[in-house]
């Protein structure tokens, strides 16, 4: 495919002069490889510049209505983007000269050279200017791209002291615009990390390495210090000497306090002596600590990508569940004791602590659960409740579980129109054991007492003991006074039993009141 041919715009008032150019360019083995537009004032040449598209100027400084550099100096300012040849016929080595600095591509004198110079000129100025302008989008791109990037550019020479340094740069140490200029870089490094800095730049300057990147410290000019991260070139001249070095600085003051936040999180969670579990928001387990490990059993491969019921103990029913998961939809967390199973079978009580985690568009993106194991401390609580509520000498329920299950037998009768019986019971002359036998065997005829009053009764009624000799049953749910007849009569057969107790036989008798309700 044959290239385009090169349109020239020809600004040369002489039309002899004219034709000869056009004429060299036009030779017959270049024909067809330019475009003459020739005028021969400048303000026709303007006139030409604003529906055409020309690719070069060639350009007379003597024209009727511009003279000298003038000519050109208005030329370059109506068409900046056009490579300019001054063709003259003014042989004069400092017009020349200035012409060049004034932007002129190239100064050709009239009647010196042939058709190749004339074209070669050409091509030249071309090519000069498309690279100049090359270099000069390349130019503003680096200016944006120095002045408006948030990382911080500095250029430093040889000795230490800074060059330049972008706004960036400005903002983030807390100087003024163009401040740090000449300020020597070893000051703005705080002085703890300072040695790192010389030595690396040492090893840079020697040839050592090309470039290092490190985090260090700086100091800002209010005295507070941030980290940053630096990564440093080195320019180097044609003969290899060094010129200056770029370095590029991020302030990773907020990603280094993160880092440190997320290392303690990461302790405590490795350290805690709290079961930790964190699961997505399909409530998949992802993530355990050890503790987790140590309280249940499960190692992590175990659980993770299970639900959290694999724990479950069976002791909960749905309705348990669905309250959890309601506090946690209204509230964002949820606390309270459950019942868990150990990866051995083994029950166990643990206070659990649930909340949710959401993302930054308020999505619930985890749920994270911190459990202590409180099973000795149940026990311990039932213990103490056991013993609060029964007699130690016979484990019968005392008085006050006495009441507490009357309390609750009266209310369940008359809201369901049921019959309660109540007997109480006396040993007759017990006194008189404890003071011919001894407490011991006084002792041991109560325990016997209470095996066989447990025997006479039904699974759901109360046997319990008052104080001394005295005892209590309670009967639910029966039809009428001849149950409660019967077993009086039942418990006064088996009391009437001799009592053979550590080589004594004791006969007792007993009186029985009782009452019902309503």
């Amino acid at each position: 495919m044959a290239s385009q041919p090169i349109s020239i715009l020809m600004v040369v008032d002489n039309p002899g002069d004219a034709r000869l150019v056009q004429e060299l360019l036009l030779e017959s083995s270049w024909a067809g490889r330019f475009v003459v537009t020739w005028v021969d004032r400048l303000g026709h040449a303007f006139d030409k510049l604003i529906n055409n598209v020309f690719q070069v100027i060639l350009l007379d400084l003597s024209l009727p209505d511009s003279h000298g550099l003038d000519t050109l100096t208005r030329m370059r300012a109506r068409a900046p983007s056009l490579p300019i040849v001054v063709l003259t016929g003014l042989d004069d080595e400092d017009l020349a000269l200035r012409a060049m600095q004034g932007g002129a591509q190239d100064y050709l004198v009239k009647g010196r050279g042939d058709g190749d110079l004339i074209r070669r000129a050409i091509r030249y100025a071309i090519e000069r200017h498309r690279a100049e302008e090359a270099l000069r989008q390349s130019r503003a791109r680096f200016q944006a791209i120095y002045e408006n990037t948030s990382l911080g550019i500095s250029l430093v020479d040889a000795s230490g002291s800074l060059i330049d340094a972008n706004p960036a740069l400005h903002s983030i140490l807390g100087y003024e615009p163009d401040e740090l200029r000449g300020t020597p870089v070893g000051n703005l490094t705080y002085p703890e990390d300072r040695d790192t800095s010389v030595e690396m730049m040492a090893e840079l300057l020697a040839g050592a390495r090309d470039h290092y990147t490190v985090e260090k410290r700086y100091q800002k000019k209010t005295g507070e210090v941030m980290w940053g991260r630096v990564n440093v070139s080195l320019i180097r001249g044609i003969e290899g000497e060094p010129l200056f070095s770029v370095g590029l600085i991020e302030d990773v003051s907020e990603r280094r306090e993160m880092e440190d936040r997320l290392r303690l999180a990461a302790q405590v969670l490795e350290n805690t002596s709290e079961g930790i579990f964190v699961t997505d928001a399909q409530r998949d387990i992802i993530l355990v600590n050890p503790a987790f490990t140590e309280l249940t059993g499960f190692e992590s491969a175990d659980v993770v990508g299970h639900k959290p019921s694999v724990l479950s103990s069976g002791r909960h029913d749905a309705a348990f569940y669905d309250r959890i998961h309601t506090a946690l939809e209204e509230s964002g967390k949820w606390q309270g004791e459950i019942w868990n199973r150990r990866k051995s079978g083994e029950l166990f009580a643990e206070w659990l602590n649930i909340s949710i985690v959401r993302n930054e568009r308020n999505e619930i993106s985890n749920y994270v659960a911190v459990f202590s194991d409180i099973t000795s401390r149940k026990q311990t609580e039932e213990r103490l409740n056991y013993q609060a509520n029964h007699d130690p000498l016979t484990t019968l329920p005392n008085r006050t579980l006495f009441y507490e299950r009357l309390s609750r037998a009266l209310a369940r009768a008359h809201r369901n129109r049921l019959t309660v019986g109540l007997l109480f019971l006396d040993l007759d002359h017990f006194k008189e054991v404890n003071d011919t036998c001894g407490h011991l065997i006084g002792d041991m005829l109560l325990q016997t007492v209470a095996e066989r009053l447990s025997g006479c009764t039904r699974q759901g009624d109360t046997v319990a003991r008052l104080a001394g000799d005295e005892f209590t049953v309670i009967l639910e749910d029966i039809a009428d006074f001849r149950d409660a007849a019967i077993v009086s009569q039942k418990i006064l057969r088996q009391l009437a039993e001799p009592f053979h107790l550590n080589g004594f036989r004791l006969q007792v008798t007993t009186s029985i009141g009782i009452s019902l309700y309503p």
